[in-house]
């Protein structure tokens, strides 16, 4: 996404976020910038075409209210691909 994407997303303020995306590197990067308002709460690869080594992710990312709301038990620290994405 671009930086003005992510401005706008936080100015509007959505109660959650499922990003959808080909490129974790890229999904990472950009759910970083999101980590002011949002956390993660899933991440969940598909392997839309096993022929390839393209992995696509689907990032569920509520708002700290929702997230909080979320037993303790559901809270989790993922590994992606090198990139570590855990609750605040």
């Amino acid at each position: 996404m671009d930086e003005d994407v992510v401005r706008q997303i936080l100015k509007v303020k959505p109660k959650r976020i499922v990003y959808v995306s080909c490129n974790p590197a890229t999904q990472a990067r950009d759910l970083a910038w999101l980590d002011e308002s949002y956390e993660v709460l899933n991440v969940h690869p598909v392997d839309m075409f096993p022929q390839t080594h393209h992995v696509e992710n689907i990032v569920t990312k509520p708002d700290s209210a929702e997230l909080h709301s979320v037993p303790q038990k559901n809270k989790k620290t993922l590994q992606l691909r090198g990139f570590s994405i855990s609750k605040k």
